[in-house]
């Protein structure tokens, strides 16, 4: 969300994640079941393999899912209101769970540069960076064919590789580091305290 107040454009990043499946919201707390609108989630949280594991909820989901919310406005939308022609990652949205897993791992391997429209282009350096850093993330946990299960059996050198931040990829602090600035101009950063 955002609020314009006289020259200014002052972000507010909300949760994302409040869309439930309907079918499960009856047999337990939400907070057991993935939830999440699927072109948004996370690679893992659509992956059989990594969305059973009880290692709670990292960040990195929500950072990830940020990332796609702005990958998908700046390729679908050529402004505010109006989709484009052509929905680039239109099968993120109505296929098969671990269909959607396996396009955005390709997608964040890719080297193609994905079709941000001209209104939106700003978003575009973010888009690259972020990309980077998730693939990076995705490929080295794979090269190191581990998975939250294999964690006990795993030797010492690689025990020690970080599942919450794909082994320090994906942080909060790199993330800002890359959203810092949009369009080369440095952006101002406020928290919700009234201190601040």
């Amino acid at each position: 969300m955002y609020l314009r107040h006289s020259d200014n454009v002052y972000g507010v990043l909300i949760d994302f994640d409040l869309a439930s499946f309907l079918m499960d919201m009856d047999k337990s707390p939400a907070s057991k079941f993935r939830t999440g609108t699927k072109p948004y989630m996370s690679f893992d949280l659509l992956t059989s393999r990594y969305a059973k594991t009880d290692k709670g909820h990292p960040y990195r989901y929500d950072l990830e899912s940020l990332f796609y919310i702005v990958l998908i406005l700046s390729c679908h939308y050529t402004g505010p209101n109006t989709l484009t022609s052509r929905l680039h990652f239109s099968e993120w949205f109505d296929r098969a769970d671990q269909d959607v897993a396996n396009k955005k791992l390709l997608f964040l391997q890719d080297t193609e540069e994905p079709p941000v429209q001209e209104f939106f282009s700003g978003f575009s350096d973010w888009i690259r960076s972020i990309r980077l850093m998730l693939g990076m993330g995705y490929n080295n946990r794979l090269f190191l064919g581990m998975s939250e299960k294999s964690w006990p059996s795993l030797p010492s050198e690689m025990a020690t590789y970080d599942f919450e931040t794909l082994g320090g990829n994906i942080t909060y602090m790199k993330m800002m580091e890359v959203m810092s600035t949009f369009e080369g101009e440095g952006l101002l950063f406020r928290s919700g305290s009234s201190e601040e």
